[in-house]
């Protein structure tokens, strides 16, 4: 499985801090139904996931991406191999 990275360094914050938000929530005691609490943590688990591994399947199967454009390096080495 190739993951192809298509999370920008914004998108990745903002689903941290989501998480985070969710995380406190659920322990300070305000959602009080196990199976909303098990649903909650599941959210919070799945963006904090995505957020570090870089990659959201629901991006790649929409084909969006909010990463920035690859760096000088990466595109010299394309522009190398295509020139040959």
């Amino acid at each position: 499985m190739n993951l192809k990275f298509n999370m920008g360094n914004t998108d990745r914050v903002i689903r941290l801090i989501i998480a985070l938000i969710i995380s406190l929530l659920v322990s300070a005691g305000l959602a009080k139904e196990m199976v909303l609490v098990i649903i909650l943590y599941t959210i919070a688990a799945i963006l904090i996931i995505t957020s570090v591994l870089d990659y959201c399947p629901v991006y790649a199967i929409f084909g969006i991406s909010t990463k920035k454009t690859q760096g000088l390096i990466q595109k010299n080495k394309k522009a190398r191999y295509r020139s040959k």
